[in-house]
């Protein structure tokens, strides 16, 4: 499988969660749910130093404002995904009078990438209609068994075990 990493830009993603995320956070009102989680508040931390030092640019007064729209959208969801999870996909499709949302099972964030969703993408965006990604290979789509070492989800040696969860 391809790696993310071709299709993101580390400076495009601090220009966006600098800008519009970050820049609205102060350190001493983080959550007590980050806290509490396993990772603590680690990642928001290590997000509001790399901010100090990235240019950004005010957001407009209107942000948080809900968009509605008939425009055709097509909205992806990992069933695992802990930053965009799909009750928010959820909640947005409810301004959208023309869209469809597919849940990817077993996957997390940028589930876009995964198995025959490209090829859904695609289809969407040369037909304009949501329901053109309605496909039941979706619903086929397993899990990336969980990456233990640099090797992924084998020891050294192992041969590529077929996961069928």
């Amino acid at each position: 499988s391809e790696s993310v990493e071709r299709y993101l830009s580390f400076g495009l993603a601090l220009s966006v969660l600098c800008s519009e995320d970050v820049g609205r956070v102060e350190p001493g009102a983080i959550p007590a749910s980050e806290q509490a989680s396993f990772l603590r508040d680690a990642q928001v931390r290590t997000w509001l130093r790399a901010c100090r030092h990235w240019p950004r640019n005010p957001v407009d007064p209107g942000f948080d404002t809900p968009v509605r729209t008939a425009t055709p959208v097509l909205l992806l969801s990992g069933q695992l995904d802990p930053v965009t999870p799909p009750r928010w996909a959820e909640l947005a499709a409810r301004n959208f009078s023309h869209s469809r949302h597919l849940v990817v099972p077993g996957a997390a964030h940028i589930a876009g990438t995964t198995g025959c969703l490209p090829k859904l993408i695609g289809r969407f965006l040369r037909t304009s209609n949501p329901d053109a990604a309605d496909d039941p290979c979706v619903e086929r789509l397993v899990r990336e068994p969980f990456f233990v070492n640099a090797l992924g989800s084998r020891a050294a040696g192992e041969e590529p075990v077929n996961d069928p969860r």
